[in-house]
Parts: structure tokens; sequence; C-alpha cells
């Protein structure tokens, strides 16, 4: 064959491997959706991008999401994860900041501790709600201490000072920040990203994809694995005994009570995996340092000796705690806030 005739053959055979490619591609997806499905925690749809946090939820979204559990995302005008759209007519605020674990991830919005704990602080002896206690859910699924700490000072301009913060710490706290720190939280692929810019929406498209998620999930093993290799991992990590989460993350941590105490706020702390070397850890220093503490686990086990086999997580790709565990939190936090109000005089909202 001449050098013409193969030259004009060459885009016919690409478009043949392309063809084919796409067909592999399809059937392969299709396998994947059949037979095993990945589902991804969270709405992509209900993040926007944020300068200072890299991501946040957006402001009065009703989405929603069926995988192998309802997914469900409830903000209102503030953009905070409550149903109630003003504050206004609350005594005091309360900002529980935290991670996945504090915005109720896996559960309704009614199901997540902040909401348990407003339940419990304005339900009266007479069994009706009376607005007592603004319990603002500031949580948000990948949230480090450091947009924790930022949040608190964005939301406390413009909702007012809260009179307690609430700060639920986690396991992936550590891992959080670092990547926090190195800008990848400013990367993710949300509504707004000036570093997507057009290609966002058929990226946003394309995530929905099974081979796509396997991608991200590779990605986030090999940047996990990356993290340890530099020698920070903690002691949840290894048994070589290096330093808790917790203790990795304090110094963040104490930058949240300070900047509460510097707007006459009382924090209360609180770990989400009781039992961990981090729970222990952050317990006993908030006694030293004379830092309230939300000590949930106790009553959590005492129900799974009396309850017998009871599940502690959803059985599902949502993961976290499920709403009884949630309700423990919720009453750890109203007893340390209960005790905190009793002790002190009243004071003006």
């Amino acid at each position: 064959m001449s050098a013409d005739g193969s030259r004009r053959l060459l885009p016919r055979k690409i478009a043949f491997v392309l063809a084919v490619t796409a067909i592999l591609l399809c059937i392969a997806e299709g396998l994947l959706r059949w037979l095993a499905p990945i589902h991804l925690a969270g709405i992509q749809s209900g993040y926007v991008y944020d300068d200072e946090l890299g991501i946040r939820l957006g402001e009065d979204l009703r989405a929603t999401q069926l995988s192998d559990h309802l997914q469900e995302i409830r903000t209102n005008r503030a953009g905070t994860a409550n149903f109630q759209d003003s504050f206004d007519a609350y005594g005091a605020r309360i900002f529980a900041l935290g991670d996945s674990y504090t915005q109720g991830t896996g559960l309704p919005p009614d199901a997540s501790y902040p909401f348990q704990l407003d339940l419990r602080l304005n339900i009266g002896a007479d069994g009706l709600y009376h607005p007592s206690y603004a319990v603002v859910n500031l949580g948000l699924a990948a949230y480090g201490p450091e947009q924790s700490l930022i949040a608190l000072g964005r939301y406390s301009k413009s909702l007012g000072a809260p009179r307690l913060c609430l700060y639920l710490g986690s396991e992936n706290d550590f891992t959080d920040d670092i990547l926090f720190r190195s800008g990848y939280r400013h990367r993710h692929i949300v509504r707004g990203s000036p570093h997507w810019g057009l290609m966002t929406g058929p990226l946003l498209w394309a995530s929905r994809f099974q081979i796509v998620k396997r991608f991200k999930m590779a990605l986030s093993r090999w940047r996990q694995r990356d993290l340890k290799a530099t020698g920070a991992g903690p002691a949840e990590d290894s048994p070589s005994g290096r330093a808790s989460v917790a203790e990795l993350t304090w110094p963040v941590i104490d930058k949240i009570v300070n900047r509460c105490r510097e707007q006459g706020a009382v924090t209360v702390l609180g770990w989400s995996f009781g039992g961990s070397p981090s729970y222990a850890w952050l317990q006993a220093r908030a006694a030293t340092e004379g830092i309230p503490f939300a000590d949930w686990w106790p009553s959590v086990e005492s129900v799974q000796r009396s309850e017998g086999d009871i599940a502690v997580a959803n059985p599902h790709s949502g993961g976290h705690w499920q709403t009884w565990v949630n309700r423990l939190i919720a009453d750890a936090f109203a007893r340390q806030i209960e005790r905190l109000e009793s002790a002190e005089p009243k004071r003006a909202p």
C-alpha cells in the first residue's frame, strides 16, 4: 500500500480504536453499576467554592439524592445546616463546629447531633418547643479544625457571637488540615470553582460515573499513603506510639477555644470516635485545661450492654453513627451546657 493510502486509512483506524474503547468503557460502566456500584457520601451539587474555606454548603438548599440510602442536605439563607432561616427569636446562640459527624452525613438532617441537641434544649416541661438556644450547625464533611476556626469567625460576624461553642473532633482532622493548607480543598470540583472554570459542569457530570468514582478513590488512597510516608501519621494509623490525632491538632483546637473565649463564649469539646486514643487524650487535656468535655462513649457502651446486638454505625455507604448514637452525643453536650448555665448568672442575649 502506498504512503498516501496509509495516510487515508489512519483516521479510520483512530476512529475504530476510539469507538472500541468507548464501547468497552460503556460495558465496564454498566457492569460496575450492576455488580459493584460505589456510592460516595455527600451530594456534590450542594457544595460551592469559597475563597477562604475551599468549599462550603450553598444557601437555601433542599437537595436529595438516592443511592443505597436517601441522602439529604438542608440549609438556610445563611448557608448553615439548619431548618430555621432566622435565629432572632432565640435568646442565645450555640455554634456546633466540626466535620461530617457534626453535619450529620449519612442521616436525615433532623438526625444530626446538633438538631437532637436543639430539641433537648428547647422542648420545655410542657412538651412544647420554646426558642431559647439556637444550635447553629456549622459542621461540614471533610472540614478540619482550621476550617472550623475560619467558620467560627465568619458566622460570629454575620449571626452574632455565640454564648457557647461546641467542637466535635474527628480522626481525619489532621490530614484534613494538611489538605486544606496545601490548597487541595480549593481545587475540589464544585460550583463557582475558579480553578476548573468552564470545565466545572462537564466534570461534575463525569463524576457520576463508576469508573470516575474509582479513579477518585484511588487518587485519595494515593494521597493518604503520601501523607503517611512523611512520618506524621497518628497513633491510630500505627502502633509506633506517635501522637494521636487530637494531640496533633491540639494547637488549632486551642485557637478555637481562645477565639470563643475572646467573644465571651465557653467551649465544650468532644471527640467523634469513642474509645480511641484521641478521645482519651482530648478528655484528659480538657480536664487539665478546665474545658468541659462531652463524654458520650460510656452511654453508648451501656446501651450496647443492655440492648445486645445493636448497630452503632449506619449500614450503608453514608457511614457515620446511627441516630441513637447522635442522640447520646447530644445528651452529653446538653449535660455540660446545662451545668455551665446553672453555674453562671443568665446573660442578656
